[in-house]
Parts: C-alpha cells; structure tokens; sequence
C-alpha cells in the first residue's frame, strides 16, 4: 500500500511540472508576439514620419522650381532626413525626390509642366 500511495505523489508532481512547463511556454509565446508587435508599429510610425518628410521636400522643390525655372534641385536635411533633390528635362521637368534616415527611404517621381505650372504626374 505504501508504493501505491508513492506512485501517487510522483504522477501528481509530473502532471505538476508538465503544466507549468505548458503554461510558461504559452506566456513566453505571447510576451514575444507583444514585443514583436510593438517593434512593427514602432517601424511603421518611422516610415510614415520619413513619407512626410519626404513630401516636404517635394513641396519645397515645387516652390523653388516655381520660383526659378533653372533650379536643378540640392540636398537637404530635414529633421535628421536627408533629401536629396534631382530635376531634370525641357520642357518639362522630372523631379526625383529620395529621402532617407536610418534603414528607411522614399522616393518620389514626379512631372511638372512649367507654363502654366502643373503637376501632370506623381508617383511614390
């Protein structure tokens, strides 16, 4: 009777440990999939805030190319970003905007007709 009684002890500390071992994996599978959520969102916030900064300098762009016809485009450094501005052809011109800050980047293309001053086509 003793060994039957002991046997009863062990299957009880077995289905012990067996289930907190299944329960600890479930809780260390879902703190991972928190963290791993967390570190996407925190991504998505970084490439929208460089998608506005890259919209700023095409707006900047627009307005010296309105400004003067010759301009050529430049590098600029907005908030940490930097943006570089190439503008090319005639009569039309093709604005290409690359912005870039850490692992991220945008580009834009777009064509602007100068008279009158016209955005005929935008891609992102």
């Amino acid at each position: 009777m003793k060994l039957f009684k002991a046997h009863h002890g062990a299957i009880a500390l077995t289905s012990v440990i067996i289930l907190g071992a299944v329960i600890s994996i479930i809780a260390l599978t879902i703190a991972l999939a928190g963290v791993s959520s967390r570190a996407n969102t925190f991504h998505i916030l970084e490439s929208e805030q460089l998608y506005l900064k890259a919209e700023g300098c095409l707006e900047e762009a627009l307005i010296q190319l309105k400004r003067d016809n010759g301009y050529t485009g430049e590098t600029l450094n907005v908030d940490g970003a930097s943006c570089v501005i190439s503008i090319s052809g005639a009569p039309e011109r093709d604005i290409q905007i690359e912005a870039s800050e850490g692992d991220f980047v945008h580009d834009f293309d777009v064509n602007v007709q100068l008279d009158p001053f016209l955005i005929l086509d935008f891609n992102n």
